[in-house]
């Protein structure tokens, strides 16, 4: 995971460093012309045009080592307002899927002026659990079904295209195709962490 974000964070400034002219007193031209801050107190890339790379996650240790990996990519389709596409799977110890989603979501981001940006996100996905085991050893068919998310979360710009990110998710399903191990169910929140590029 570490690797995976190291490598989108090279792709990402070569990326910049490819389409970008320097004026010498820390401004640069963008390739689509205009000038952008690229210092430290730049602010957040969240204009129309704009894409994103998301990885983010989540890790329980109070009955084994449950985890969640979540990524995205998406386009900002207006000034603050994101449209894309995730993908979110969840295993248990040794287990690397135990359940899985993949479909879209939006979100909004509030621009502050500032580094930090609050946002909201909705997303609609087919979820799917994988086969388990109750308490006495029964097996328990695995489910299918459509499930939704609506989450609530802030942003710290660390660059202008680069963000961390912690946001508090609940996710709702019309059948038990939620969570690993025993605890699947029709419902789970969640607190996950990760990061954002932008480009």
């Amino acid at each position: 995971m570490k690797a995976t974000i190291l490598i989108a964070a090279m792709a990402t400034t070569a990326a910049h460093a490819g389409s970008v002219v320097t004026d010498g007193v820390g401004m640069s031209e963008q390739s689509s012309g205009g000038f952008m801050n690229l210092s430290d107190d730049s602010l957040p890339m969240l204009a129309k045009g704009t894409q994103e790379l998301g990885i983010g996650g989540s890790i329980d240790l109070s009955d084994g080592a449950e985890w969640d990996l979540n990524l995205t990519y998406g386009w900002f389709i207006m000034d603050n307002w994101e449209l894309g596409f995730t993908v979110d799977w969840a295993g248990q110890d040794g287990n690397l899927l135990d359940s899985g989603q993949f479909g879209v979501f939006t979100e909004y981001n509030f621009a502050t002026g500032t580094k930090f940006v609050p946002y909201v996100g909705l997303a609609t996905t087919f979820a799917s659990a994988g086969d388990r085991y109750d308490s006495v050893g029964t097996r328990i068919d695995g489910e299918d079904g459509v499930a939704f998310a609506g989450e609530l979360g802030l942003k710290y710009f660390i660059r202008s295209h680069m963000a961390v990110y912690a946001g508090a998710n609940f996710t709702w399903s019309l059948d038990d195709t939620l969570g690993v191990g025993d605890e699947i169910k029709d419902n789970i929140t969640q607190l996950e962490v990760g990061m954002r590029f932008y480009f």
